[in-house]
């Protein structure tokens, strides 16, 4: 393997707040290189749009974990996914993908999705009713409140997991996405034999488009004005905001050329999906949040047959929890400065998402107080 251009993944609180710097930096100097990892492993790291869609559906780059390791046992931490989980969906090659796939794809097809929708909307509005009852001058913390208890309990219903069994399976992944330096402890790699369903990537969306859109306030105007405009939105800040900054594990069965670049054989190739999301040959002024360009050709669910299959249940869940919540509060706005706010998620790779959220609700627009004046009779 060449020789490693820098470290990725070892970041300061800077950085893990705002990595697009880096990202465009990286990307500027070649858009696939060498770099070590946080837990000392190298890997391939590919940034460019082209490169990344190519990388992503190249049946060369195996997602079998397993067989990874056993080919090669210092490719990769052997600590995450546990044993039961090592043989899930994103964790192995055709056929067994496609067999898995087929299995679960059953509760993802659009109608069933679709039905969704009323119930989605009762829950935000549920956890919204919480939050409001605390006043509109209290600061509530829209990450705890609202963000990561939606996708969890829509997909308790998807899934038909009763009241009874969510509290464990909540607990579980409170351990599974603490941070932790170097292995993962044994909690985490028990917490990873639980089940593991796509709700977190959603809770990093509502919670970092959030911010997103009170940071530019002509597109959050424009989106309130106009709101119609909410499915492309959607997709312009999972394109911008990258919920999911980095794909999952990948290793190449043989050597491959990817943007111009030879990688040998049995290297993990990790896919930086925000550094992509981002590359200007693609996007005209890319670091610009626009919910009026065509954003749908973005990788943040990926790309080929690992294609993010929980993709259309996300969609819906951001689209009622920002129509939601913006309707219901118009004058939503931060408890304290941007750069007080810190993402976390272990070393910063595969999922990216806010620790917390304090905001001030403000008066829902039912009962917003008027300044205009009584005329007396």
């Amino acid at each position: 393997m060449s020789e490693p251009t820098g470290d990725w993944g070892a970041w300061d609180d800077a950085t893990q707040n705002d990595p697009y710097p880096r990202f465009e930096k990286m990307r500027a100097t070649c858009p696939v290189q060498p770099v070590r990892l946080a837990d000392g492993h190298d890997a391939w790291l590919v940034l460019g749009h082209d490169a990344a869609r190519q990388a992503l559906k190249d049946s060369r780059l195996s997602k079998d974990m397993v067989a990874a390791l056993d080919e090669d046992p210092s490719v990769v931490d052997a600590g995450l996914p546990g044993p039961a989980f090592a043989r899930h969906m994103l964790a192995v090659d055709p056929p067994d993908h496609t067999r898995l796939r087929r299995l679960v794809a059953r509760a993802f097809v659009p109608t069933r999705i679709a039905a969704l929708e009323s119930s989605i909307e009762r829950i935000a509005n549920d956890l919204l009713d919480e939050l409001e009852a605390s006043g509109p001058l209290t600061v509530v913390d829209l990450i705890e409140g609202f963000a990561r208890p939606l996708p969890f309990k829509v997909i308790c219903e998807l899934l038909g997991v009763p009241d009874g069994g969510r509290a464990g399976l909540q607990a579980a992944f409170g351990i599974l996405f603490q941070p932790w330096s170097g292995s993962p402890p044994p909690e985490a790699v028990a917490a990873s034999d639980a089940i593991v369903a796509g709700h977190d990537t959603t809770t990093s969306l509502i919670g970092t488009g959030i911010v997103d859109l009170l940071e530019h306030s002509d597109q959050l105007h424009l989106l309130r004005s106009e709101p119609a405009r909410m499915p492309a939105a959607i997709e312009e800040l999972i394109r911008f905001s990258a919920p999911v900054p980095h794909a999952t594990f990948r290793v190449t069965t043989e050597p491959v050329e990817i943007g111009g670049m030879e990688i040998p054989a049995h290297q993990q190739v990790l896919v930086c999906l925000g550094a992509a999301d981002r590359d200007p040959t693609v996007y005209d002024h890319a670091d610009v949040l626009d919910i009026g360009r065509e954003s749908r050709g973005h990788l943040g669910f990926g790309h080929g047959i690992h294609f993010c299959l929980g993709a259309p249940l996300a969609r819906l869940e951001g689209r009622v929890a920002f129509r939601v919540l913006l309707d219901r509060f118009a004058d939503l706005r931060l408890a304290v400065d941007r750069s007080q706010l810190r993402w976390t998620h272990g070393d910063g790779l595969v999922l990216r998402g806010l620790d917390a959220l304090p905001a001030y609700l403000g008066a829902p627009r039912s009962i917003r107080p008027t300044t205009e004046k009584v005329l007396q009779p």
